[in-house]
């Protein structure tokens, strides 16, 4: 008897990290983890109940590499929130080697919410980087 798994980006709540993140940035700051460069560059909280944060991603690897919004995490006063396939741009892209791609990523809150930081991850499996917003 074979068993498969299928998962789709974005719907799925399995997550693997826990905050667990050791390395901590500010936005502007290149983060790296696994085969991703990391650069965030604004969070915009203007749209009641999106925070939308934007970031350059770029494959620093030497073989193509995918890149998912999937597995990305906002941190709220403890709080862990998805990004939203929705409501992100550039959700899912194949990066060839030295290439980047300027993505947003949008998150659904609770209208008010301030974000403390984001959590980036090269996989839903990576240890991820923290940058803080």
């Amino acid at each position: 008897m074979a068993l498969s798994l299928m998962f789709i980006p974005g719907c799925t709540s399995l997550s693997a990290s826990s905050s667990k993140s050791s390395t901590v940035a500010s936005v502007g700051q290149a983060v790296r983890d696994g085969k991703f460069e990391f650069v965030v560059s604004k969070v915009d909280t203007g749209t009641p109940g999106i925070v939308s944060v934007h970031l350059k991603v770029t494959n620093i690897g030497n073989e193509s590499q995918m890149w998912s919004s999937s597995g990305q995490k906002l941190l709220v006063d403890g709080k862990e929130f998805d990004a939203d396939m929705f409501e992100s741009k550039d959700s899912i892209e194949t990066l060839n080697p030295g290439l980047g791609v300027d993505a947003v990523l949008g998150f659904k809150v609770p209208p008010g919410t301030v974000p403390d930081a984001i959590e980036l991850h090269d996989s839903m499996f990576s240890q991820g980087v923290r940058v803080n917003l």
